[in-house]
């Protein structure tokens, strides 16, 4: 197997394809203040695919995989910190338990969570985000758990296998995603440095 990395600046959306944007692009996408950057060419793409500005069939997939990490990280790296702002740890307690014990329980997390939601659902209203089986189940538990690499994240190694078997086109700025056998679309100079 090869590398299949394309530079984001180059790219153009492919009729049919099927985009999975990692959960960092996501919350740069939800959150101006979580954006950085090199993130624009990402944003565009994004936008592009969602709306259905330069091809029809494209799509922004979801599976729950994702949607789970990205809100996770957006109720953990966005709304807990502005909660902090108002309610601040003055106890010491750590991070873990005042986000479990005192924001968890909150008005302000029932009101968060929903909010996030809202905002994710609001994607997929004119058809250009589609949530997506993982399809895990036609692995073994041993294929998904045999020859992790190291350099990997878990859910990354997850995400690769579910484009593999899905013809998925993987959209992130991970340096660390180096996944032979995949369509990666990327900005990232490491992973550009790969591209055949």
């Amino acid at each position: 197997m090869s590398f299949l990395i394309e530079d984001i600046r180059r790219h153009k959306a492919v009729e049919g394809g099927k985009y999975l944007f990692d959960a960092n692009i996501w919350l740069a996408i939800l959150d101006a203040n979580f954006s950085k950057s090199y993130m624009p060419p990402y944003e565009a793409l994004f936008e592009d695919v969602i709306t259905h500005k330069t091809v029809r069939s494209a799509k922004v997939v979801m599976p729950s995989l994702l949607l789970s990490e990205i809100l996770n990280r957006y109720m953990n790296d966005i709304f807990y910190l502005e909660f902090c702002k108002r309610n601040p740890n003055t106890a010491g307690t750590p991070k873990h338990q005042h986000y479990k014990r005192t924001y968890r329980p909150s008005p302000d997390y029932a009101r968060d969570l929903d909010a996030a939601c809202s905002e994710i659902r609001q994607y997929s209203a004119n058809n250009g985000l589609c949530f997506l089986s993982d399809n895990l189940d036609k692995f073994t538990f041993k294929q998904l758990t045999k020859d992790i690499p190291v350099y990997l994240d878990i859910n990354d190694h997850l995400y690769a296998q579910i484009a593999r078997a899905q013809g998925l086109i993987i959209v992130t700025n991970d340096g660390d995603f180096w996944v032979e056998g995949v369509k990666v679309v990327t900005g990232n100079p490491n992973l550009l440095k790969l591209k055949t």
